[in-house]
């Protein structure tokens, strides 16, 4: 492919790529971005120490804005909704409303579930202690005809 070629402002453009990226930054998206293919990606991930860094770091910077989403869905949150009514290309009225989301159940037990799993988690280890005994009798097995 033409884009393959290497240069050193290739990390600073995938940084630059976290703050437009709206899906995440996948190995795909970056060698459509460089028009590149994805085993180009992978050999550079290999061959250019500076490249993994930037992506790691975009990565990371995309996981902490959905992270601060996560939670403020979690505990709930308040924003301002504007309405605006346009007669002739003029704004003939402005109404501003605060509005709450609520916090959501779910958003919090998945937030507890992987960050405190130890006390939150849905899997329940019981331990028993004794003696069990079984006894099997060869006709329950169908090997003796009573």
């Amino acid at each position: 492919m033409a884009g393959e070629k290497w240069h050193d402002g290739i990390p600073d453009q995938v940084r630059r790529m976290a703050g437009r990226s709206k899906s995440g930054l996948t190995d795909k998206e970056v060698a459509e971005e460089f028009g590149v293919a994805v085993r180009t990606v992978h050999r550079w991930k290999k061959t250019h120490p500076e490249f993994l860094k930037a992506l790691i770091e975009t990565k990371a910077t995309l996981d902490s804005r959905v992270e601060l989403s996560l939670y403020r869905v979690a505990i709930g949150y308040r924003y301002t909704e504007v309405e605006v009514t346009l007669e002739d290309g003029e704004v003939t009225k402005r109404i501003e409303r605060e509005r709450e989301v609520p916090p959501n159940v779910a958003a919090i037990r998945l937030w507890l579930t992987n960050r405190d799993a130890a006390n939150w988690r849905d899997k329940q280890d019981v331990n028993v202690t004794g003696d069990l005994t079984i006894t099997l009798h060869a006709v329950d097995m169908g090997v003796i005809d009573e």
